[in-house]
């Protein structure tokens, strides 16, 4: 046995493992038509929003905010991983890191005015923490982060990119981890954009001692909320009806894609170099 193939192995091992933890939407079984009740996915409210078959089978989901509201629950959630991620004290929390990406782009190629959607990874009942909206300035998409920091400012608003094109399908992902305590908040969410880490930020741990209490503690999560919200300053747009965003390949698991969490890393890879190292000797010899 080649050390390569030593190494392939317990990639392949590796992978397999945390591999199960994971659910990849992309539609393509799924029926023409609401998304709710296929795959997992549940939307139960009066949206815009409906599979649709962009040719010769390749199906995508596409929402918009023609109508909106202030619910949560009968909003649509994406298919969950079956693994919560959380602080060990959150409700259903059996691994401490979370992982989610969706593609999203826009379904006209064009500025479409009012357009925005927010998403955030939650625990499948509008127990939310963290998200970003995305929102049509007319000239592009801007993503904006949203994370909750315990003082004057308690949401921060952050806009991690600008101007992102029409014509381009582009990537969002969070790669979270909860530690732990929360005095200073100290989760760890990072925000990627197109494959580039746009944002540091921290998750919302401490909004729920801070605002809204619950016994004993938040829940963990494992599915992503696409919430067309209703606000003063982003009403609903009834001309975008049959229009809006392309969304696609939604992931959720409990790794980000290529890493390996410690100390499994070291364990494994200690032990790989070892056995290559005996493969190599005994083929000298």
């Amino acid at each position: 046995m080649s050390r390569m193939l030593v190494l392939a192995v317990a990639v392949f091992l590796i992978t397999g493992q945390y591999g199960e933890a994971s659910v990849l939407t992309n539609f393509d079984s799924f029926s023409v038509g609401s998304v709710n009740g296929q795959g997992g996915w549940v939307a139960t409210g009066p949206y815009d929003q409906a599979v649709v078959d962009l040719g010769g089978g390749n199906k995508v989901w596409r929402v918009s905010n023609a109508t909106t509201s202030g619910s949560f629950g009968d909003m649509p959630f994406s298919a969950p991983s079956g693994t919560p991620g959380g602080e060990t004290t959150a409700l259903g929390a059996v691994t401490n890191t979370y992982y989610a990406s969706f593609d999203i782009w826009s379904s006209t190629g064009a500025a479409q005015p009012g357009l925005r959607l927010t998403v955030s990874p939650d625990a499948g009942n509008g127990q939310r923490q963290s998200f970003v909206a995305i929102a049509d300035t007319g000239t592009g998409f801007d993503v904006t982060f949203f994370d909750y920091q315990t003082g004057p400012n308690d949401f921060v608003s952050t806009t991690i990119a600008t101007g992102l094109s029409y014509a381009g399908i582009h990537s969002i992902a969070f790669d979270m981890l909860f530690v732990d305590g929360n005095t200073p908040e100290n989760d760890v969410v990072n925000v990627y954009v197109n494959g580039s880490l746009a944002h540091t930020g921290t998750s919302w741990e401490q909004f729920y001692p801070d605002v809204q209490p619950i016994d004993p503690s938040p829940f963990a999560i494992d599915t992503l909320l696409f919430r067309i919200s209703a606000s003063p300053d982003f009403p609903a747009v009834p001309g975008l009806l049959g229009a809006g965003f392309y969304i696609d390949d939604v992931l959720i698991t409990d790794v980000a894609p290529g890493a390996v969490p410690e100390p499994i890393a070291l364990l494994t890879w200690a032990g790989l170099i070892g056995c290559a190292a005996v493969v190599s000797s005994r083929r000298q010899r």
